[in-house]
């Protein structure tokens, strides 16, 4: 997981109730760098636009810009709406690297280490996205 910053404008098709359109995949692909913000996967050949706070039938989180991440079709799958009150990478207040240590292996036969960046005051969100990115 990584920060992002949202410099795109929310297209047009979110105030008409349309979240699925090529569009916003598109906008979303730029904010998020061409990467799932959960695996960080860039070749993505499915992405799907994942509700970061699951919508459940409420219009306002389901066309809210701000509530649309860009995802691979796996971590949308396995997120769904289980796994909530998460760390927000778009939350300019939040650094991810602060939060969260994420080292890959050397070896192909290594684990990738996911894991707070301190023992100290962790709070409920950091322990949450570290479940969710394991």
């Amino acid at each position: 997981m990584f920060n992002i910053i949202r410099d795109v404008e929310a297209p047009e098709c979110l105030s008409h109730g349309i979240y699925n359109d090529p569009s916003v995949t598109d906008a979303l692909k730029k904010i998020f760098h061409g990467k799932c913000y959960l695996c960080e996967q860039s070749r993505i050949s499915d992405p799907e636009i994942e509700h970061f706070i699951p919508h459940e039938g409420d219009a306002f989180l389901k066309y809210d810009w701000n509530n649309l991440f860009y995802s691979c079709s796996r971590c949308n799958s396995i997120k769904s709406n289980r796994h909530v009150n998460l760390l927000d990478c778009s939350d300019p207040t939040i650094d991810i690297s602060m939060e969260i240590v994420h080292l890959a292996p050397s070896l192909t036969s290594e684990d990738v280490t996911i894991r707070p960046s301190t023992e100290d005051n962790i709070n409920e969100k950091t322990l949450n996205t570290i479940r969710l990115l394991k």
